[in-house]
This record gives structure tokens, sequence and C-alpha cells, in this order.
């Protein structure tokens, strides 16, 4: 509900004027399941402070009847009549200023419209998906209108008489069956505004004639208004048409919205010397060269650009608003520059490597990012001051211990500063791809470890499991086998358990039950290295195990663990505690996986354990 705003249900109440309290303070009324024709008294004019009425049918097929007497209220300047209202039941309303409507016959509730409301400043006219409809001549005859929105009403064409219009500062065409430019448009010499959402099959030359136009939203209206270009075919990018010159030639706009219109090269802007506002939302732009031609650009929007990969093109730019969503560049380092920039939204861009710039910029107030991301935004100055990425890499390779574990704890803040979506940074930093599945070697940090392996502190070998261990689905690095092979030789309990407690922070959006079954890291943990551990830390990875990561058949194959949890140690209480977890896995899936599962597990475990 608006502010100020009178909103009566009729459904669910009866109007009655006089029982309305704090009308000092209404200015617009608004009747919902609007039906049967109402009584507003003429009292109404005690209060001019009331000027807006709004009428909303109960039934979207039948025509409604607005209450008698409207062209008596003289403070009323704004009019809504939703869906379907009887024009012919009105009397005119000179006084009326501005109109919100549905028509079922665009061409005569329009002519009808016309007569009942000559003065009309403001003018928007929705149709039900029609077609086959004109606006009439009459239309021409509203001389004091300033603002006309025609949306889904069925018409192909713009008549000439619109050519009268010469106060007309506000053009938007929405969902029309119009497939060429209306050349008439070209006349309204004081348009400031025009929206044209529909794909058309050029631009005219005269649209030059609009020396007055500010704004300029073609959203969907060129290239067939092809969303998924960012995504087609090399081909099928060729028969793309470049941006009509003639765009160009408005020097005078400031707001320009080439949102889904397959745009590959903005140099027929490069002219629009005022430009504020600019949206290439689902271009096919590969790079940002040429934005330095816009030195007032303030809001950019490059959203879902997908060949976008570098941006050194917005350097130095006055951006205080910038949309890079849904891209996938790798680096950011470009904000830097953008020095007043104050709201940056890059949700959907799981690629990026680095965010520093990002969490050191300091003009930035509101963020679009991906969750994680936004969470960490929250806390920057946790991550503004990490030394710098290569100065770590160098530093690996030190013989000195103190510096080497100096340079892990700096790594792994750079990789938790910028870890997103699954999506580790790790092996970026040293310029090395991942494949899936594949286990990877990172040569100056495997090198670094093997030297100093049996000298790193417990903390950091969990640092290096940590940061090489984020997502169970897609890490795999050499180092953390490395590591792993050694926390193992050392049973060191607690540091167990706390790679237990690692482990499944990094299963946190794994769907149990599909690892690879090959080498992965999960695949080796699984399979070979947890059944070395000590029996306290599996009784952790045990008893936090869902029955999906257990179950051999079409689980994790966990279960196996069972029984080096219990040969791994001669303790009573905590052989007990173990029981205990199978027991509790029997109660919660017998009815899946079968009593005979269960019977042939337990007699597995009861033959290395007293059945007491």
């Amino acid at each position: 509900m608006k502010q100020n705003e009178l909103r009566i249900d009729l459904s669910k109440q009866e109007f009655n004027f006089s029982e309305i309290g704090n009308l000092n303070e209404v200015t617009e009324i608004r009747f919902d399941n609007y039906s049967e024709k109402i009584a507003i008294p003429v009292s109404v004019n005690e209060f001019p402070n009331i000027t807006r009425l709004s009428f909303y049918g109960k039934s979207k097929n039948d025509l409604f009847e607005i209450p008698d007497h409207l062209e008596k209220l003289i403070h009323i300047k704004h009019l809504t009549l939703w869906s379907y209202c009887d024009f012919t039941k009105i009397k005119p309303m000179p006084q009326l200023e501005e109109l919100h409507t549905v028509v079922k016959n665009t061409e005569t509730d329009t002519r009808n419209i016309v007569a009942l409301f000559p003065n009309l400043k403001s003018i928007e006219i929705w149709g039900s998906h029609l077609k086959n409809q004109k606006l009439p001549d009459e239309t021409g005859n509203l001389s004091e209108l300033t603002s006309m929105h025609l949306v889904s009403c069925g018409v192909d064409d713009l008549p000439d008489s619109l050519s009268n219009l010469k106060k007309l500062t506000e053009l938007n065409l929405r969902g029309l069956t119009i497939t060429r430019f209306p050349e008439v448009i070209t006349k309204l010499e004081n348009l400031e505004v025009l929206e044209i959402m529909q794909p058309l099959s050029e631009l005219p030359d005269s649209l030059v004639n609009l020396k007055a136009l500010r704004k300029l939203n073609l959203k969907g209206s060129l290239n067939g208004g092809d969303m998924d270009v960012a995504s087609d075919f090399e081909e099928d990018r060729k028969e793309l048409k470049p941006i009509p010159n003639v765009i160009g030639k408005l020097e005078n706009l400031e707001d320009l919205n080439l949102d889904i219109c397959g745009v590959f090269d903005i140099a027929p802007l490069f002219s629009l010397k005022k430009l504020k506002r600019l949206n290439l939302q689902y271009s096919a732009l590969t790079n940002c060269e040429g934005f330095s031609n816009f030195p007032v650009l303030e809001d950019l929007n490059i959203d879902t650009s997908y060949d976008l990969k570098n941006l050194d093109g917005l350097k130095g730019l006055p951006l205080k608003k910038l949309n890079l969503s849904s891209n996938y560049f790798k680096s950011i380092e470009v904000i830097s520059s953008l020095e007043i920039l104050e709201t940056l939204d890059i949700s959907g861009c799981s690629y990026i490597e680095d965010y520093s710039p990002l969490y050191q910029h300091p003009a930035i107030k509101e963020l679009e990012a991906d969750n994680e991301i936004e969470k960490k935004w929250k806390k920057k100055e946790k991550y503004n001051n990490l030394p710098a990425i290569d100065t770590i890499i160098s530093q690996l390779e030190t013989d000195n211990l103190t510096e080497f574990e100096k340079a892990l704890s700096g790594l792994s803040q750079h990789v938790e500063a910028n870890f997103n979506d699954e999506n580790n940074p790790l092996a970026g930093y040293f310029g090395i791809e991942v494949y899936e599945e594949e286990v990877t070697e990172i040569e100056v940090l495997d090198s670094g470890i093997q030297k100093h392996l049996k000298n790193l502190s417990e903390e950091s070998l969990i640092i290096i499991f940590e940061m090489t261990f984020k997502s169970v689905g897609s890490d795999n690095f050499i180092a953390c086998l490395l590591v792993l092979e050694e926390i193992i030789l050392r049973r060191n309990i607690k540091a167990q358990q706390k790679i237990i407690k690692k482990f499944y922070k990094a299963c946190k959006f794994y769907d149990a039950g599909h690892r690879y079954w090959g080498y992965t890291v999960q695949d080796q943990l699984i399979d070979n290295l947890f059944a070395r551990f000590t029996s306290e830390a599996l009784y952790k990875l045990l008893k936090k195990a869902s029955t999906d990561m257990l179950y051999s058949e079409g689980g994790d194959a966990l279960d196996e663990l069972f029984v080096p949890a219990f040969r791994n140690t001669e303790d009573k209480i905590l052989q007990e505690k173990i029981l205990n977890v199978f027991f509790k896995y029997q109660e919660e899936a017998t009815t899946y996986y079968g009593e005979k599962y269960f019977d042939e597990l337990l007699q597995n475990i009861t033959g290395v354990v007293s059945p007491k």
C-alpha cells in the first residue's frame, strides 16, 4: 500500500465515506474488487488533498461502471480504471490530468477517452495482448499531453496526428505489434524520453530530428532482441548488425538502454559525450575498449556479456554504479581505479580469482554479490591488507621454516578471501589450470611442503589441508595428499579431528553418493587414508556421516570404516561409542538397506570386537 493511500476491498466491506476518519492525510482512495456502482459524495471536495481515485474491477472480463458525479469532484486529477470500464457511462472530466486504464477495443475506447478527458497530461493505455488494433486520429487532439504509454494494446503503427502533440516529452511503447519504427515519432521535436521495447527492422535517419532527446530505451529492439547472443556460435554472430549510426548523432543523450540488442561494437556511440547511463546487458562485447569516450558516464550495465574477459577499458571512468553480474572474467582489478564507485554488482561472477580490489575499495556502499562474498565484504577489514600474492609465492621457495610457514598463512588468507561458489582460486595464483577428477600439481608449493614437511607445525598442516580442500567435489591437489600422509604418521588425535571437521566443511554443498570412485582426494581419503586415522578421529567422522555417506552400494561407502575404527583402539568406552553409531545407523536405515546388509556389517565388526 502506498503512503497516504486508503485502500478499500469491496468484496470484504461496504464503502461509507462518512465513516472514514483522518481524511486530511489521505491523498488517494483505491477500490479493489469493484463490480457494482457505488456512491462517492461531492463532499469529497472538502478534502483538496484527495487527488487520486483508483477502481480495480472484480472481473477481468466484464465491464464496470464508475460512480456517478465524478465530474463534480473538482480536485481529482489522477484516475485509474482497471481492468475494463464502460467509458460510454462516464461524463466528461475536463479537470483530469492523468489516466491509467485497460481497454478492450483500442480505437473505440481511446476515442471515448479523448472526448471525456481532453486536458490529460499523462495517459497509460494497456490492452490484454490485443491484435489488429488502431490508435484513432483523435489522439492528436490531446494538446496538453506530456507523457504517453501504450502497452500490449495491439497497435501496429501510430497515426500522423500525433505530430500535433507539441508538449509530448515522454513516449513509451511496449508489447505492440509494431515492427518498423513509426516515422511520426521523428516529428515530436520536444520528446525527451523515448522507450520502444520490441524488435524493430531498422531505425530511420530522421531520428536525428529529436534534438531534445535525453533518454532512449531500445531494450530488445535491435538484432531481433536475441537474449542468447552472448552464448551464440561465432557463425551466428556474423549476422549481427552494428549499432545504427543515427544513435550516435543524438548528441544530447544522457541515458541509453541497448539491453538485448546484440551489441558487439560501441564505436558508433563515441560521439555521445553527455552520456551518463548506458545499459549493454546481454551484449557480445569481448573487451571494454572505447568506454573512455564517455567522460561523464556514471552508470554502466554490462551484465551477462559472456565473452567479456577484459575490463581494462573502464579504467579511470567517473562511474558511480557498475553492473558486471553473470560474467566470466577473472579479474576486477579495474575497480581500484574507479575512485567514486558506490554501487557494484558482481553476482554470478564465479570466475573472479582475487576480490582484494573489492575489499580495499574505499567508496563502495552497496554490493550485490554471491552470498559468501557479501559476507566477507562486510568484514573487509579482515582481508584488505593481505600481502601481495607474488611476494607470497616467492617466499614458498625459502629454506627458512618460519618464513615458509608465514607464506603458507598468507596464501591461505588469499584463498579464504577469494573462495566463492565452490571455486578455489589457489591454482590460479600459480597460473595453473585444473581439470575435473585430475590431481593437480603446484610445483612451487609441493616442493616447499616436501622440503619442510617433517618440521611443519600441526597448525600449518591443517592450514594446507583447508586451503587445498575447500570443496569436496572439485579440489584435488597433491599438496593435500602430502600433508594427509604426515598427519596420519604423527597420530595426533586433535589434529586428525580437525581434519575431519574441515572435511565436513568441504562437504557443505556436496550431494552424498556422487563421488567419482576414482583417484580424487575425496576417493583416496575414503578408500585409503581415513582407514589409517586414529579411532578417535574416525568416531567423529562416522558420527557425523549421513546414511547416504555411509552406505556402500548407493552412497559413499564410509561404512567400511567401522572396522578400522574398532581395530585401531583398545579403549572399550570408545569402542562402545562407535558401536552406538553403528546401531543408530542400523535403526535409521534398515527399512531402506535391509537386515542382511546390517547383519553382515555387524559380523565384520564383531569379528574384531568382543560381542559384549
